[in-house]
């Protein structure tokens, strides 16, 4: 942008000194354009940095809630594995470990003996509900990520990690959630994607639960064990057709988020009621009847 000004300023002046063939004037209209162009930089500037300085808070806010995961892992390992590196004894503890896209890998007994580790990603990969079970002696376990693991039915072996507190298993086949009403911590729960979900009791307890997304659970009938989780702020449940009790969320005290798209199951007046109380962003594609 500043090589673009200082162009035109240039084109200006050479323009103006062909006109001007008397030096003291070509002199003072070089230093004319000189001013004009700082003062234009300058101003540029001033707008731009605001807008920066807000993206640079949002990043800044989003890596402290979603916690970057490291992408390079303290192993040697490759997509052909079927079970997690071992941490041998002189080798340093990981806090982070990314086992992605290992297509292969099911077996995670070894990791049970990393009490360090804090964030674990094993998305698509063959992890089942067995294999859960492996991270038992993972009590330092902040978050965990399964998404589009097919081979997990149900969430019983993560009742072992008392200090997860960042779920996301987006596209699972889990029906229910029980084993998660032994993790006091949960702060934001992602299930986005999976259509099997039939039951959510497990979060009744989950006092500190902030977030939680439920998009596309097409077979979810009920959400009113929410009413419990009193901390309760961000909750989508667009897409969750036969949900019929999205409207008793109000009644959370926290809630200002909530998404009820294409929930068929709701009337105009269940939604009214929504807009009436504390909620401050409510989703919705009802229209009211004419």
């Amino acid at each position: 942008m500043q090589e673009i000004y200082w162009g035109v300023c240039w084109l200006i002046f050479t323009g103006v000194m062909i006109m001007l063939p008397h030096p003291l004037m070509t002199g003072i209209l070089w230093i004319l354009c000189w001013i004009l162009g700082t003062c234009l930089i300058m101003v540029l500037t001033d707008v731009q940095n605001p807008q920066e300085e807000k993206e640079e808070k949002e990043e800044t806010e989003e890596e402290k809630e979603e916690e970057e995961y490291v992408p390079d892992l303290p192993y040697n390992w490759d997509n052909s594995r079927t079970k997690a590196p071992k941490n041998t004894p002189g080798q340093s503890k990981p806090h982070a470990l990314n086992l992605g896209h290992c297509k292969k890998m099911c077996d995670l007994a070894s990791i049970s003996g990393c009490p360090h580790l804090r964030k674990l990603d094993l998305r698509k990969t063959a992890v089942t509900s067995k294999s859960l079970e492996g991270l038992k002696g993972c009590t330092s376990l902040h978050t965990l990520i399964i998404n589009a693991c097919r081979g997990v039915t149900d969430v019983v072996g993560l009742g072992q990690c008392p200090s997860l507190s960042i779920l996301s298993m987006r596209g699972t086949h889990a029906n229910t959630l029980w084993g998660l009403e032994k993790c006091p911590k949960l702060r934001k729960v992602d299930c986005s994607g999976s259509k099997h979900l039939k039951n959510i009791d497990a979060l009744e307890n989950a006092l500190e639960l902030k977030v939680l997304d439920l998009t596309a659970c097409t077979r979810l009938k009920s959400v009113a064990c929410l009413l419990m989780c009193r901390s309760l702020t961000d909750v989508n449940l667009t897409h969750c057709h036969v949900v019929v009790d999205a409207h008793l969320l109000v009644r959370c005290p926290e809630i200002r988020t909530l998404g009820v798209a294409s929930c068929h199951l709701l009337t105009w007046g269940t939604v009214n009621s929504l807009m009436i109380g504390q909620v401050k962003t409510l989703i919705h594609n009802h229209r009211p009847a004419q």
